[in-house]
């Protein structure tokens, strides 16, 4: 009979180390096991993602690749940096990863507000001091014919509608870069989702080039603008210009114009 106590006894023993190992899963939570290089966080808050700093501040150059919500990051050291708001509250406290490249603490799930207990203050002889080489973007590629930023961007179009075969276009797209109000609408889009911008008034060249148009923004300092040139009646806006609709039958040809580019 002891030994049949003994070994349950043993049996509850362990199943109590079972459920107090699984007590400390559950409250550990979002932490990872801390490895050799640093300590383990999750991105989170962003909605859309965050890029790495080379330095403690949102105006600092981006590097690495984009992280969304829920990546984890390894954290060597947290140290004071520009004020950073995730919507809900603002820090001045980043993180520098072990690549050597930083995150605000607003935007990474540490449970704490504030430094975070057990992780170190940076000083020079921390590691991972070293920044990261910046990323790159790279635009959307599109064929065409070409129409370049001189002279009346308008003016290229419609000679292109009355006189070529209905091939697409590319306009540089500094065309668009150059446009303030455009571009201070454009940088509103999240990244991946798209709008339709009107050229606003018939004083400036890009209404009269090409109205309303659709625009993407396909990543964080890129965008794609595409548009069906035509003058079809059956859109609102054309009505002012059905007669130039009328020249098709003289052998005017609709196409479509894109453009692409990123802006620093």
């Amino acid at each position: 009979m002891a030994h049949i106590r003994s070994s349950r006894h043993h049996r509850l023993a362990r199943l109590a180390t079972a459920m107090l190992a699984a007590l400390f899963l559950v409250v550990l939570g979002g932490v990872r096991a801390e490895a050799d290089d640093g300590h383990q966080y999750q991105v989170a808050f962003t909605d859309i993602g965050i890029y790495p700093r080379v330095a403690p501040s949102m105006d600092a150059e981006r590097a690495g690749d984009v992280l969304a919500d829920g990546s984890w990051v390894s954290i060597a050291c947290e140290l004071e940096g520009t004020p950073t708001s995730n919507g809900y509250q603002t820090s001045t406290v980043w993180e520098r990863l072990t690549d050597g490249t930083y995150l605000p603490n607003a935007f990474t799930d540490t449970h704490v507000d504030g430094y975070t207990p057990g992780i170190p203050t940076c000083d020079a002889s921390t590691p991972g001091a070293a920044p990261a080489e910046p990323s790159t973007e790279s635009p959307v590629t599109y064929e065409g014919t070409p129409i370049p930023n001189s002279g009346s961007v308008a003016y290229a179009l419609y000679d292109h509608y009355l006189w070529e075969d209905g091939s697409p276009v590319v306009v540089d797209f500094s065309y668009f870069a150059d446009n303030e109000a455009l571009m201070a609408w454009a940088e509103m889009l999240p990244v991946g989702d798209y709008g339709t911008y009107s050229g606003a008034n018939g004083a400036t060249d890009l209404y009269w080039a090409l109205g309303a148009f659709s625009v993407t923004r396909t990543s964080e300092h890129c965008y794609a603008i595409k548009d069906h040139y035509d003058f079809r009646p059956d859109k609102l806006t054309n009505a002012p210009f059905f007669v130039f609709w009328g020249y098709q039958i003289s052998g005017a040809s609709e196409f479509e114009v894109r453009s692409s580019g990123c802006v620093s």
